[in-house]
């Protein structure tokens, strides 16, 4: 019996080492595991830092945000997205991207705008006729436009191609002026789009060279002579009466007056009222009307003046001088190179300038015959007036012939 107890405590404790053992070597096993598992993870997670850090420092690169790398590391960004999508550093790389994308857009237009001028150079040299250089000069005012991002060089390069087809479409229009001689009307189209254009490049604040400078102001009194013959041939008096009269409508925005002239000024209601008090120094201010042009023109109005003086330009842009020949003087007081008007009373003004020729009449007792050269090249422009100190005036009804 003790014997029996003995074998089977002895099973007991057998089995309990068993099951001890057992737990032994399944706790082993799981610590195996879950310490492996553990190592692999922290082995992904420095790999997955690691592959960051790679990246952040490839997409991230300052020297990739160049000109020439900026396409490859857009590439780059869009190929390694989902490794950084989720990342820490994904404002980091879209704010890299978008400044990519901006430099590879700058640079396709500067390749664009390069294209351009070098199609612009070859076609201002082996264009023919008036017609396709005013494309071509139309092209290079456009691709001056759009260069404004590119480097100081390549910027003279495009005004120097804007300047050459300026010169190769005036040469163009003048010889095409010479071929519709027999066709007034068409030859005074020519010349007056070639006096425009010597005009505006003249005024060009590009045009620096001062020998460029001399040629266009030659090109600006060329053109003048051949259009001026060509208005007289085609604005005769029948031709002139044929236009109908067209009221000026211009409110007080419309005039402008330069600074520091001491004039006051005052338009509505079809008038123009200008006021200059008397000064111990004697001055001038400028009045000018705007948004109105014409080259050739007959003008109607209805002067009064109270005292003083007023010269009045029928055509005219920015150069405004007694000494020249366009303008008509105005004043209560007679004197050489003055008409004398009677103080306070409505006067009508009738004037026609047709190339370098001012025409007309002042209705004063008797009336007054005006027949003037006109010494400067200005060939465009509207009604300007120099307004003296001591000067009250009235212009109104202002009517225009625009003749061309």
């Amino acid at each position: 019996m003790r014997s029996k107890r003995r074998a089977e405590s002895a099973a007991t404790v057998r089995n309990g080492l068993v099951w001890i053992g057992a737990l032994l070597v399944i706790g082993g096993i799981v610590g195996f595991v879950a310490l492996r598992s553990a190592n692999e993870k922290e082995a992904a997670r420095q790999a997955l830092a690691e592959k960051h850090a790679a990246l952040r420092s490839e997409l991230l690169a300052e020297n990739a945000l160049t000109p020439e790398h900026a396409g490859a590391l857009l590439q780059r960004i869009a190929a390694t997205r989902a490794d950084w999508r989720d990342g820490p550093d994904r404002a980091a790389i879209e704010r890299q991207e978008d400044q990519a994308k901006a430099l590879v857009a700058a640079s396709a237009a500067r390749g664009a705008v390069a294209d351009e001028l070098a199609a612009v150079q070859r076609d201002v040299a082996t264009a023919k006729g008036a017609d396709a250089l005013r494309a071509v000069h139309d092209r290079a005012v456009a691709l001056a436009a759009r260069g404004t991002g590119t480097d100081a060089a390549t910027k003279t390069e495009i005004q120097t191609a804007v300047f050459k087809a300026s010169t190769a479409w005036f040469d163009a229009l003048l010889a095409q002026a010479e071929v519709d001689a027999k066709e007034p009307a068409k030859a005074l189209s020519s010349l007056t789009t070639a006096s425009d254009l010597a005009t505006d490049t003249l005024a060009d604040k590009h045009l620096v060279d001062r020998g460029e400078h001399t040629a266009w102001a030659q090109r600006v009194h060329a053109a003048t002579q051949k259009l001026d013959a060509a208005q007289k041939a085609a604005f005769g008096d029948a031709a002139i009466a044929a236009v109908a009269w067209q009221d000026v409508k211009a409110n007080d925005a419309d005039w402008v007056t330069n600074a520091g002239g001491g004039v006051e000024r005052h338009a509505g209601a079809g008038e123009l009222a200008l006021a200059s008090p008397a000064s111990e120094k004697p001055h001038s201010a400028v009045v000018v009307l705007r948004h109105h042009s014409w080259h050739a023109c007959s003008l109607s109005f209805d002067a009064r003046l109270d005292d003083g003086r007023i010269a009045v330009f029928p055509r005219t842009e920015t150069q405004f001088a007694e000494k020249k020949g366009d303008s008509i003087v105005l004043a209560t007081v007679a004197a050489a190179g003055q008409i004398a008007l009677p103080a306070g009373l409505d006067v009508h003004v009738e004037l026609t300038v047709v190339g370098d020729r001012v025409v007309g009449e002042i209705g004063t007792t008797p009336p007054t015959k005006i027949d003037q050269k006109i010494t400067d090249d200005v060939r465009r422009g509207s009604i300007g007036c120099v307004v003296h100190s001591g000067t009250h005036a009235v212009m109104r009804h202002l009517r225009v012939r625009p003749l061309g």
